[in-house]
């Protein structure tokens, strides 16, 4: 696995929730009126559903669901009017499914409570969505289990990490718990197959919000080259999409003397992400990215005039707070032996606001590297400040005890099911209602009702 799995922040919180999709005819008439529905707010109450027959049918098929259902339906109109509002999270539509951002690509295997299935309600009354597609992600959601992706790699016999800022992993304020909690006691390192690169840090430069672009101007375009040369390629680096966008009208960027300037950004289809990566490494072509694509983005240089002119340069135009990331961006340059080079334009303003340094400390620095130095030195120290804050750990202990406990509940669970115990219907009613990974105390004891019900008509014979 990836080092930096244990380093994000809010590993120790957070959680895997597998659910199970129930499918039923009834169960879908039921689904459908609540979604034909989204403009009447009169019926919009578990109250006002209880009295149609849909509902009705439903009790009659599921008897023992009443409880349930009932918490379902609050939950399903609660996640219908998240969507309607537009306060869901961000999703595209490719391949007739929904897909969610996960890194620099998309899932299409998560879902959001009774979100995601109300986006496609949504999709599909807009033409985006086929029939088909709506009818197979029409159900009701069953969690099966809490599982804290803290306590997951201790139930392996042996953890085996690769990450390429061990260096600076070591000087993580985490890392020693980090090791004593996984075991891990050793770690080594390889030195790259394709021997020493040859990476440039060019320029560190500081100026104020107001010339901010007419120096990022200016920085890309020494850092292309004379336009009667094999230009190089730049990517730029942007905090969010916002300050990407800002810098990209400006008046200093739309001069530049080159051809369109691309961008990608994490609303970007994977079609259009892909021809951008392939086209951001050619000869005098410019790039505008976010930060999340400076992590686990391959921009390959197969141009060998390209890198006998120096390769891809790279610009960044914030300070990363984790320095881990600073070091992956880097790395979007001087990649496999590669020529490569690096640059940072930053904001007087964001430097003074998140490191304290005033304009007369930033003038009394006399090189690049003092200047640099300066920076991660206060960067590194509020990190650490920031991991080790007592009441930020007290708070972060408190959950992951509780998550821990959710956790053991649902391994066991797991484990049950793995063997024979599934078969037992008391276990597992006693299970299901004492279990906590389900917050609606109501809702187990109607599901274990059920299986108890279920499982007694399948060992009769019924099934």
């Amino acid at each position: 696995m990836r080092w930096m799995f244990f380093f994000s922040e809010g590993f120790k919180g957070r959680a895997l929730r597998p659910a199970f999709s129930w499918r039923d005819p009834i169960l879908s008439a039921l689904i459908r009126f609540i979604w034909d529905i989204r403009d009447n707010k009169e019926l919009q109450s578990v109250s006002a559903i209880q009295e149609t027959d849909f509902y009705g049918a439903c009790l009659a098929k599921f008897p023992a669901l009443k409880d349930f259902l009932d918490t379902a339906i609050e939950e399903m109109l609660f996640d219908m009017l998240y969507v309607l509002r537009g306060l869901h999270s961000s999703y595209e539509v490719e391949r007739d499914k929904i897909g969610y951002r996960h890194h620099d690509g998309l899932s299409f295997s998560q879902s959001i409570g009774y979100q995601t299935m109300f986006v496609y309600f949504k999709e599909h009354t807009e033409g985006r969505i086929s029939q088909e597609s709506l009818e197979r992600n029409i159900a009701l959601s069953i969690t099966c289990g809490m599982f804290s992706y803290a306590e997951i790699p201790k139930e392996y016999a042996c953890v085996v990490g690769i990450t390429g800022t061990l260096e600076t992993l070591m000087s993580h304020p985490e890392m020693e718990n980090i090791q004593s909690s996984y075991g891990i006691s050793q770690t080594t390192y390889i030195p790259s197959a394709f021997g020493k690169n040859s990476f440039n840090f060019s320029a560190c430069i500081v100026c104020s919000d107001d010339t901010f672009n007419e120096v990022l101007r200016d920085e890309i375009e020494r850092s292309l080259g004379p336009a009667n040369t094999y230009q190089r390629a730049v990517l730029v680096f942007f905090e969010n999409s916002e300050k990407l966008s800002t810098s990209l009208h400006s008046e200093y960027i739309q001069a530049l003397k080159c051809g369109e300037i691309r961008t990608m950004t994490e609303v970007d289809s994977f079609v259009t992400r892909v021809g951008s990566i392939e086209q951001a490494t050619l000869s005098g072509n410019i790039t505008f990215l976010v930060r999340a694509f400076g992590r686990g983005t391959d921009f390959m240089c197969y141009d060998d005039e390209l890198n006998m002119a120096g390769g891809i340069h790279v610009i960044q135009t914030f300070v990363s707070e984790d320095k881990t990331e600073e070091i992956q961006i880097k790395g979007r340059t001087a990649r496999q032996g590669d020529k490569g080079s690096f640059s940072m334009v930053l904001c007087e303003t964001e430097l003074m606001k998140k490191f304290g340094l005033s304009s007369k400390i930033i003038s009394s620095k006399s090189s690049t590297q003092d200047l640099y130095n300066e920076i991660d030195r206060r960067r590194c120290q509020l990190f650490a400040e920031k991991w080790t804050d007592p009441v930020k750990k007290a708070a972060d202990n408190t959950w992951h005890q509780e998550l821990t406990i959710q956790h053991e509940q649902s391994m066991i669970f797991v484990q049950k099911l793995l063997s024979d115990g599934w078969t037992d219907p008391c276990f597992m009613a006693s299970f299901l209602k004492e279990c906590t990974f389900d917050a609606h105390n109501k809702r187990k004891k109607a599901l274990a009702d059920l299986l108890v019900k279920e499982l007694r008509k399948q060992q009769a014979g019924k099934y």
